[in-house]
């Protein structure tokens, strides 16, 4: 997942997919050269991940601080004082050659509490973000976290991407259900956000009426759920072969006297 997160925010950055509908009418690049000239640097970038304590999220907050980012995460759960924020994880022999995830936060929040406790929570997250990455899981917290979620006594939802800087980009590759299509849209269309890259949706395969096939692509990336989906074999049998040692290994350390001390 890091890898297409990467890739989709440093090609929209670039505006890549500008340069390459452009491209496909047979006209000049040249002609937006202005613009394609226009983006921030890696370093200069605060990515903040939500879920940022598992596994995915630590190895996308490596990724990006191995390149230059500045990252923050936000969990789902506050912490005991002493508790260590991120989830204690098995190393393969090319994770060993990122920054370690202690390293590459800058800092941790918790948004537990309440429906209004998690919204301001969020809101303060939000509000300085470049990239903002998505890969919380399906609870009702975290159900329209992002948008859409109806307010207690009111007709209206919450829109927290309000806050966000008009240039920020929103990535989704968690669950369809943190922000409700009908969010995205608004938010973009409201300009909160600048672009939304999107690998899961409320409704998958995505049905045609969908009102995200209506906006503008310069607005919107869309994906069919394969962030996380390595099309290689050898790949998948050294991950495979990885995941069973490690799991023999712990059977083996239980059976000594405890895996986890």
């Amino acid at each position: 997942m890091a890898d297409y997160i990467i890739g989709t925010t440093i090609s929209t950055h670039r505006h890549i997919y500008q340069l390459k509908q452009i491209q496909s009418t047979g006209a000049s690049p040249f002609g937006i050269v202005e613009q394609a000239s226009a983006f921030p640097l890696v370093s200069q970038l605060r990515v903040g991940i939500l879920g940022g304590t598992g596994s995915i999220g630590q190895d996308i907050a490596r990724r990006f601080y191995g390149i230059g980012a500045t990252v923050v995460g936000a969990g789902r759960k506050e912490r005991k004082e002493g508790e260590e924020w991120l989830q204690r994880q098995v190393e393969s022999e090319w994770d060993k050659r990122l920054p370690k995830a202690s390293d590459s936060f800058s800092s941790f929040v918790s948004l537990e509490g309440d429906d209004a406790q998690r919204q301001n929570k969020l809101r303060a997250f939000l509000k300085d973000l470049d990239v903002i990455v998505n890969v919380l899981p399906s609870t009702p917290e975290t159900h329209y976290l992002l948008g859409g979620r109806q307010i207690d006594g009111t007709d209206g939802v919450t829109e927290p991407l309000s806050v966000c800087k008009p240039s920020s980009i929103l990535v989704n590759v968690g669950r369809g259900t943190a922000i409700s299509e009908a969010a995205v849209c608004s938010a973009l269309n409201k300009g909160f956000i600048r672009h939304a890259i999107l690998d899961v949706f409320e409704e998958e395969p995505l049905p045609p009426t969908s009102a995200l096939l209506k906006l503008n692509p310069s607005l919107v990336t869309l994906t069919p759920h394969v962030s996380g989906i390595p099309q290689s074999a050898d790949f998948m049998e050294s991950l495979l072969n990885f995941n069973i040692l490690n799991f023999v290994r712990g059977m083996e350390k239980d059976a000594e006297g405890g895996m986890w001390g």
